[in-house]
């Protein structure tokens, strides 16, 4: 595993990271683009999937509108998108990027802190996002569901969708109970 030793090999990485790894293989589908803020993960991700050849890059958390513009410009790929980056606490701005980043023509993998990020990846799958990866999986298993999602594999089984369609019946439910309760109109 990569480890970024000092603030200025971060930065450096950051500087380059919008360039593909040499002799990074261009999928049919497109880069893969990581979408987060925590450096070290961001970085060692990075690595990673250059080491399998692919051509990644790294954007930061922030600016959705910017993010979303730039992908329109782009030509599509795999997006690696953090639902709860320090820029959006509540993940309510990076859940909407999914269905414009997908009707863009990418394919959205989403990155929850635990598998216990339930209302958020429930909504991005509502979205459109075709999978949803904890950071806590291990590094083998993220890399196995990038490479599978840049080839244009599947990654979710019908019974997982189920399942995340379920979640999403569930938290959309819970917010109108809610409303109702709190007196709160659409």
């Amino acid at each position: 595993m990569y480890l970024v030793s000092s603030l200025a090999e971060s930065r450096q990485l950051n500087e380059v990271s919008e360039s593909p790894g040499r002799g990074a293989a261009r999928l049919p589908g497109g880069p893969v683009v990581l979408i987060a803020d925590d450096g070290l993960f961001s970085a060692a991700l990075l690595v990673a999937l250059r080491q399998r050849r692919l051509d990644a890059r790294a954007l930061p958390a922030g600016d959705c509108t910017a993010l979303l513009d730039r992908a329109r410009r782009s030509e599509g790929g795999v997006v690696v998108l953090d639902l709860r980056p320090a820029s959006d606490p509540t993940g309510i701005e990076t859940v909407a990027m999914v269905r414009p980043l997908t009707r863009a023509g990418w394919t959205v993998l989403v990155l929850g802190e635990s598998p216990g990020d339930d209302a958020r990846s429930a909504v991005a799958v509502a979205a459109g996002a075709v999978g949803v990866l904890a950071k806590t999986s291990s590094l083998g298993s993220m890399l196995r569901t990038v490479g599978a999602a840049a080839e244009g594999q599947c990654i979710m089984t019908l019974a997982e969708r189920r399942l995340w369609a379920g979640r999403y019946r569930e938290c959309a439910g819970l917010a109108r109970e809610l409303a109702a309760l709190f007196g709160i109109d659409d």
